[in-house]
């Protein structure tokens, strides 16, 4: 197999995988934001309630710290760090593209170098880019999820944005 043909499968799968990482990215942001938007509305209530105690604000602000480091690392950082591999991807790509079946695995199993025959290797590998390419080149396999994802997490972040300069005082 040529070192073309697997370069050019394997960075079509690293395209997927930078695009599903995007996603989770987006996701994470969304639920981050979200739970921020709920602790400073929790906050807002509460200290209000004990009359803005010096000891109650620096507990919900230390507390706000740590829920905060907590989500960032649950929904962040833990789904970026986590290795995925050329293989998952594949699979991945094979659920969410019909018509692909067992041909992507098979072409990066081939161009790993677990071939008797390369001229079998190339065969099925140029069959997976050409498949690949129909879909767009994978764009199409995330290009719902990823508006989905990036929408709520603008969506939440404008009603952070919009509860910090309309809201009441105790928000600000």
């Amino acid at each position: 197999m040529s070192p073309r043909t697997r370069e050019e499968l394997f960075q079509l799968v690293a395209r997927v995988r930078n695009r599903w990482r995007l996603r989770m990215m987006l996701q994470g942001m969304g639920i981050v934001l979200g739970a921020g938007l709920i602790w400073l509305l929790l906050g807002g209530l509460v200290l209000q309630g004990l009359r803005f105690d010096p000891t109650a604000v620096t507990g919900f602000r230390i507390g706000g710290y740590l829920v905060l480091a907590a989500v960032l690392l649950r929904f962040i950082l833990l789904p970026l760090l986590r290795r995925v591999t050329n293989e998952q991807i594949a699979r991945y790509i094979e659920e969410h593209e019909p018509g692909m079946e067992a041909l992507l695995v098979s072409a990066v199993e081939q161009a790993n170098g677990s071939s008797q025959s390369a001229a079998l290797a190339e065969q099925v590998v140029a069959q997976a880019i050409s498949r690949i390419r129909e879909a767009d080149d994978g764009r199409r396999i995330e290009a719902t999820r990823l508006k989905h994802a990036g929408a709520v997490a603008g969506a939440i972040a404008a009603v952070v944005l919009l509860a910090l300069l309309v809201g009441p005082a105790t928000l600000k």
